[in-house]
């Protein structure tokens, strides 16, 4: 409306599409202006619109429905986030109509009330702000003489309150808005806010460094005295992290533990807080056994958590029969064989089976995830243990794949106690063989590998090596 030359320009023509029979009056926030129609839109039940006067752009921001709210006859307010409140006349749950909230900062609708007939329906009225923070409304139908109701809701705790039924001496069946008169200045009690960086009111007075502040927006009331907000301010961060881990997985090693996984926290100032311990990395100490992780924030807020430690035994046993030794420990990283004698490593004896070729005294250097031990020294006297000579002793074919023909020399009588044994000493066959027949064994159930033929006469012996090669 052009007031200076009595003009009227058309701005926007409503439509069923998008919104028809629009009522009662604009509200603005941010340079856009915000309104509601009776009908129209997708349901032909109203719509939330938006209008852009700038570049003359009218956008529809909700269709109202018979669930959730239909057919509004009230104003929109808007608060200092960029929410708008209002009613609808019917729909909802009990179609006594519905309060409702629309959030400008990510386009959400929201019922807040659903009006039951009791605690009043039909909120045709606006909704009103207070300087006490809550609004406050009027409904043209409901309450216990079905002349509508007084009723407040507080956003913060999403309360609503019946607080006055209505009737034809209390002003019943009412179509307009409460307005709000302060008789005098007043001085509200104190917000109490706590925020990590900055607060600043909706007069803009701020708050911006670490410290308590006290800060008051001045409101005009309707008589034309002031009334006072007062913001109790504190700037900073009281709260301590909040662990990501109620409880610490136990960490197990064997000598070291190198780099673990650093625990965190999450704090509502900083996101995330790692941990330091209070120990060094990489520990080698095995005696101590637990280790104490702190996560501080900051403004000095902290929490702590413990982690325990088990430490591993390495198992360095060797199991020996008579000049074979063999490590029971068979996932370990590397072996290393050495003479204890001579305090030398054998070379490339790096199997966890070692065949001794000497008597001697033998250890081996076992290695597993970066820790390193060694064995006892295990003593080996029975290599060429024999008043025979091994070259009277014919084994054919050697290798074989299962029959091994023995021919024993012809100086030696008596029966021949045999004995055939693999690489641990486990005896695989028994026999008696004689000087004047033919003497054969046969292996070809048997695994592939290194076997020993014992012989024994009386008190002299012989050892003999086989290698079984199954096809």
């Amino acid at each position: 409306v052009d007031t200076v030359n009595h003009a009227i320009e058309e701005l926007y023509p409503f439509e069923t599409a998008t919104g028809r029979y629009p009522y009662r009056n604009l509200v603005e926030y941010n340079g856009m202006f915000y309104g509601l129609t009776t009908r129209g839109g997708d349901n032909d039940n109203g719509v939330i619109f938006e209008y852009d006067y700038v570049n003359n752009i009218y956008n529809v921001l909700h269709h109202f429905d018979t669930p959730t709210g239909r057919q509004p006859y009230s104003n929109l307010i808007v608060d200092q986030n960029g929410n708008l409140f209002g009613n609808t006349n019917t729909g909802g749950a009990n179609n006594w109509g519905v309060m409702f909230k629309y959030a400008l900062s990510d386009d959400s609708y929201t019922v807040l009330h659903e009006f039951d007939f009791t605690d009043g329906g039909q909120p045709q009225p606006s909704l009103t702000f207070s300087q006490n923070g809550k609004m406050y409304g009027l409904s043209f139908r409901g309450g216990n003489v079905y002349k509508g109701v007084l009723y407040e809701y507080d956003t913060l705790t999403s309360t609503f309150t019946n607080k006055l039924n209505l009737s034809a001496s209390l002003g019943g069946v009412p179509y307009c808005r409460m307005v709000e008169i302060a008789t005098c200045p007043v001085v509200s009690t104190p917000f109490s806010v706590n925020d990590c960086s900055s607060f600043t009111t909706p007069q803009g007075q701020t708050a911006s460094s670490a410290g308590n502040y006290v800060l008051t927006d001045t409101l005009t009331s309707h008589c034309g005295g002031d009334s006072l907000i007062v913001y109790s301010v504190f700037i900073g961060d009281t709260l301590d992290p909040v662990p990501q881990m109620a409880t610490l997985p136990l960490i197990s090693a064997y000598c070291e533990i190198d780099n673990p996984t650093l625990p965190y926290a999450i704090d509502n100032c900083e996101d995330t807080v790692y941990a330091i311990a209070d120990v060094s990395f990489p520990l080698s100490d095995t005696s101590i056994h637990q280790i104490n992780w702190t996560m501080e924030d900051n403004a000095g807020n902290q929490i702590q958590q413990v982690q325990n430690i088990s430490w591993l035994e390495m198992d360095l046993t060797v199991m020996q029969n008579s000049n074979v030794l063999a490590v029971a420990n068979a996932n370990a990283d590397s072996y290393k064989w050495m003479n204890c004698d001579s305090n030398t490593l054998v070379a490339g004896a790096t199997n966890s089976i070692y065949i001794a070729g000497y008597n001697g005294s033998y250890a081996v250097i076992i290695t597993m995830e970066g820790c390193v031990d060694t064995s006892e020294c295990l003593s080996i006297n029975s290599v060429g243990l024999t008043e025979l000579s091994n070259s009277d002793w014919l084994v054919y074919p050697n290798p074989s794949s299962g029959k091994f023909n023995i021919q024993v020399p012809p100086n030696v009588n008596g029966p021949i106690e045999m004995e055939v044994v693999d690489v641990f000493g486990r005896v695989v066959l028994r026999k008696i063989c004689t000087s004047d027949q033919e003497n054969f064994i046969d292996l070809g159930t048997k695994k592939n590998g290194v076997y020993f033929i014992q012989m024994k006469n009386g008190s002299e012996s012989v050892r003999l090596k086989i290698i079984l090669k199954n096809k």
